[in-house]
């Protein structure tokens, strides 16, 4: 467990995308959120925050889009400064097997990433249980990463991920780990 959460704190690119489920539904979702607050007193604090998620489920297929912005400035010194947007498609081969296909990109001006556009495709697994939802994944992605001050750098990486979810009567839990290893690297 301890070095689930040193790998998840150092990891600070990675984006955690909650599996959708191909036939649980078949409409249409979307969801818009826009926030604002603003606080006074001794530090003058100033924050705003948009979110955009579509979902559109077809018999063997879920499109699934999600957008964010946040931007935050305290004593009119801006201090966060992200966008994200996440396009996946599932296409659904039988009960346990489905193909994902995804695109992301985002930004981090205070984390120094001034892009990170990725493309990846893989394999995920459904592993049917009681009262839980199991996800096994592994596949593999293109990404294009731009810091602040160096040259843009180009890598393949593996994307594997474990998902588990369960219910207990009024407690949801979620976990999720991914492990993306540069596979330009291995000799």
């Amino acid at each position: 467990l301890l070095l689930t959460i040193v790998f998840s704190i150092y990891s600070f690119a990675i984006v955690s995308i909650k599996p959708v489920e191909v036939d649980k539904q078949k409409d249409t979702v979307l969801a818009l959120g826009l926030g604002y607050k603003q606080l006074s007193g001794n530090t003058q604090k100033q924050e705003i925050n948009l979110d955009t998620m579509i979902q559109k489920h077809f018999d063997s297929l879920v499109l699934y889009f999600n957008t964010t912005y946040d931007y935050a400035q305290a004593n009119d010194i801006r201090n966060q400064n992200k966008t994200f947007t996440h396009l996946r498609g599932i296409y659904k081969l039988n009960t346990y097997n489905a193909v994902e296909l995804f695109s992301q990109l985002q930004s981090n001006e205070f984390r120094s990433i001034q892009s990170r556009l990725l493309f990846g495709a893989g394999d995920r697994l459904r592993i049917k249980t009681t009262n839980s939802k199991f996800f096994l994944g592994l596949g593999a992605m293109f990404v294009n990463l731009k810091e602040k001050d160096t040259d843009s750098v180009d890598l393949v990486r593996a994307n594997s991920y474990v998902s588990y979810s369960c219910n207990f009567k009024n407690i949801k839990i979620n976990y999720i780990l991914y492990y993306q290893p540069d596979i330009t690297k291995f000799s």
